[in-house]
């Protein structure tokens, strides 16, 4: 009986998992904004590694208000910045701290969470499905 309220569930079963979903949940995915500058707040920031390591940022519009263009709230925005020396393999990730205004320099990620920045996002669109993602970051002014 649906009561109302979202209720997930997963059993174990012996390596499998049965995971009961919300028969409400849309397949819409999220909203999006068309290209414009907003501001963003980061949410997490994940260490990951294929080749080479990285971060995985998520992003979020800091204004709740903002309203995507179908009038939902849109997505978390995601970038990568690759860790691998040499070069200038990390010129993202010097242009994303330089928004946050962190010293360009070793630092915590810990330290980033909740940070805003301004940056100019684009529409992207995937395989019939349309999400935002940074085009540009804007350096802070000092």
């Amino acid at each position: 009986m649906h009561t109302g309220r979202a209720v997930y569930t997963a059993e174990n079963y012996g390596g499998e998992m049965r995971i009961t979903v919300d028969p409400s949940t849309e397949s819409s995915g999220f909203d999006y904004v068309n290209n414009s500058q907003q501001r963003l707040r980061v949410v997490a920031v994940t260490l990951k590694k294929k080749e080479h390591p990285y971060l995985n940022w998520e992003l979020e519009l800091a204004d709740p208000n903002v309203k995507g263009i179908k009038g939902g709230r849109p997505g978390h925005i995601f970038e990568i910045t690759t860790l691998k020396s040499g070069g200038n393999s990390q010129f993202r990730l010097r242009q994303l701290c330089e928004a946050l205004g962190v010293v360009w320099g070793d630092f915590d990620t810990e330290e980033v969470i909740g940070r805003e920045l301004d940056a100019y996002v684009k529409v992207k669109e995937y395989q019939g499905t349309f999400s935002n993602e940074v085009d540009r970051f804007i350096p802070l002014k000092k």
